[in-house]
């Protein structure tokens, strides 16, 4: 019987071992999803939506939620979103709306929408780009960048994703400037190069860390949108080690 007793505790010690090494690994997984074409689209109306969707139990049913109101609020339903609906139930119920109206269904409707993702670290960001034209001269590209705890499935800010953020901003402008030009930059943006803020919008791969300005966030439309690489090997002292383990640990 003693003998029993020590092969199941050894037994039970190798199971723990092993989760040591492999329970923890993020158990998220990411297929892509296309919406069907809506049913309420006019002739010369244009939409494609296509985006990332979590697989693996609670965590990525919150990963899901906060990409379906990302998605949501790019094609104008923000918090007013039903629950529970899908995005083609809400797109069909917003065109029927629009067609409604006598006026309005005779403007142009082009909505593409696209996804990606990337997994770093404990991190997994989610890209969504979007492009909106409802008539006039044109029409709004926008990228909107949501970073995750693959553990949790929680989002995360992107305070808790550096553990230097003022050394953060000071390699932003640097890079910044290097991507649009100094003399352009200091004649268009909304601020002093010197201030620069750091982007809505950052996320991390292995790459290094992606910066994206959206048309408006710092310059006139016509600046366009500003998007770049921070290296790997710039960067890698500044990430919290705690979602990113750095070389060595």
């Amino acid at each position: 019987m003693k003998r029993y007793g020590m092969i199941f505790g050894a037994a039970v010690l190798a199971a723990w071992a092993g989760c040591l090494v492999g329970c923890s690994q993020p158990a998220v997984s990411w297929q892509t999803e296309r919406m069907p074409a809506p049913s309420q689209m006019l002739t010369g109306d244009s939409i494609a939506v296509s985006y990332p969707v979590a697989r693996g139990g609670a965590a990525a049913d919150s990963i899901n939620d906060a990409i379906g109101r990302a998605l949501s609020a790019l094609v104008g339903f923000g918090e007013d979103a039903v629950p529970g609906t899908t995005l083609s139930v809400r797109i069909d119920s917003m065109l029927a709306v629009r067609n409604y109206d006598t006026v309005i269904r005779h403007m142009p409707y082009e909505l593409l929408v696209e996804g990606s993702v990337k997994e770093f670290g404990r991190v997994a960001s989610v890209r969504i780009d979007s492009y909106v034209y409802l008539g006039g001269a044109h029409g709004l590209q926008t990228a909107t960048f949501l970073n995750f705890d693959l553990r949790t499935g929680r989002e995360l800010e992107m305070a808790e994703l550096f553990s230097d953020t003022a050394e953060l901003r000071r390699l932003n402008r640097e890079a910044f400037m290097q991507a649009r030009g100094a003399d352009l930059a200091d004649a268009v943006l909304f601020v002093a190069p010197d201030e620069l803020p750091l982007p809505r919008n950052i996320a991390v791969d292995s790459a290094g860390v992606r910066m994206h300005y959206d048309p408006y966030e710092i310059a006139p439309y016509v600046f366009g949108p500003t998007d770049y690489l921070l290296p790997m090997d710039r960067v890698r002292p500044l990430l919290d080690p705690k979602f990113f383990r750095q070389p060595g640990q």
